[in-house]
């Protein structure tokens, strides 16, 4: 009861006064620079259920086609895991294929973008 009264009497004392940002941010910047979306309305036509995310995914490949999962997820700023989910709805509706192994391989675009 004590703490509470104590807060309470401290909200009462500066109620309606302008709050102050003395504070230092101190806190690093941990989301990375989202890419942009850089892909042709063209494809977005016939597939209109492709998330923002999915369509990050597919521009980050367009430009980087040797990429791996975990540089993909990286790079969009998601779990690498998250990213295959991506990779794989992208290779279901045919829009990419991987060519080579999974280690030396690279994606290949079956749609002409």
């Amino acid at each position: 009861d004590f703490m509470l009264e104590e807060i309470l009497n401290t909200l009462k004392k500066y109620q309606g006064l302008p709050l102050q940002n003395d504070a230092p941010n101190k806190l690093p910047n941990k989301l990375p620079n989202k890419l942009p979306n850089k892909l042709p309305n063209k494809l977005k036509e016939p597939y209109p259920d492709l998330t923002d995310t999915t369509c990050e995914i597919l521009a980050y490949i367009i430009e980087n086609p040797y990429a791996t999962a975990t540089e993909i997820g990286n790079s969009t700023g998601i779990s690498d895991r998250t990213a295959r989910k991506h990779i794989a709805l992208l290779r279901t509706l045919g829009i990419i294929r991987r060519h080579g192994s999974n280690k030396a391989g690279h994606w290949e675009l079956t749609e002409d973008i």
